[in-house]
């Protein structure tokens, strides 16, 4: 593996995001947060009635 391939991320298709997150019983109150957001797969398909948070390294916001 060279260093090139080291980094390579791979994202959730937006359409596996939508699936997963419909199979969850979120409530209007909960809080979500997508740790690791890269194309906000995740985060643009949570509930809007939901406070949501996203972290993502490359933009400066890590979850710690």
């Amino acid at each position: 593996m060279n260093k090139e391939q080291l980094f390579i991320f791979h994202q959730s298709p937006p359409e596996l995001c939508k699936d997963i997150i419909s199979n969850i019983d979120i409530k209007p109150y909960d809080i979500l947060l997508e740790p690791f957001a890269g194309l906000n797969g995740f985060y643009n398909n949570f509930p809007e009635e939901v406070k949501k948070y996203r972290c993502e390294i490359e933009d400066g916001l890590d979850f710690r």
